[in-house]
């Protein structure tokens, strides 16, 4: 359980940075505030699944994640 906790952490954390920088991205190129919400919305998920996946594939074999500056337990 404290593995799905602590992806469930990461994914968030990589849903909501990948969401608001692609929303502004896609907004300063004229897209209209609610399309360019599901679009980010669509992109972070995918983002952030691949993310919180290789960060508990690297858990998994007790490799150190210099992004999220976790020790290897």
């Amino acid at each position: 359980m404290n593995d799905l906790n602590f992806a469930g952490k990461r994914f968030m954390q990589a849903f909501c940075l990948a969401f608001l920088v692609l929303a502004s991205a896609y907004m300063l190129r004229g897209q209209a505030a609610p399309e360019a919400a599901q679009n980010a919305a669509i992109w972070s998920a995918i983002a952030a699944v691949l993310f919180a996946a290789r960060v508990l594939y690297n858990r998994k074999n007790n490799k150190p994640c210099g992004l999220c500056r976790d020790a290897a337990d």
